[in-house]
């Protein structure tokens, strides 16, 4: 009996083929839909230090790279909930986390 010859598919071809991994990518591409819409009100200096987090129902999460950044993303809060507000997400809400670093 011949082995089974498994052929090199690329991850988009993947994610196609599976429902976990196709639901996976959707998040994520929404995810970055939500990083788009608040970043035209973030101040230029603080667009390099939040990174797209995870989706949960309603709530996206905004990842801070610092407590600095964290705190000017909870004064601009409203304003950020309002750009994703006019999207059509689905997301209403932010979460703000810092970003835990491992080094």
């Amino acid at each position: 009996m011949q082995p089974k010859k498994h052929t090199a598919i690329s991850i988009g071809e993947a994610a196609e083929q599976s429902p976990v991994l196709s639901r996976l990518r959707s998040l994520i591409e929404v995810s970055q839909v939500c990083l788009d819409a608040v970043s035209v009100r973030l101040p230029v200096s603080l667009r390099k230090q939040v990174s797209p987090g995870p989706i949960e129902v309603d709530t996206w999460c905004i990842f801070a790279h610092n407590s600095a950044v964290a705190g000017k993303l909870r004064q601009l809060k409203p304003d950020l909930e309002q750009s994703l507000a006019q999207t059509e997400t689905g997301v209403r809400h932010i979460r703000i986390k810092v970003m835990s670093i491992n080094r």
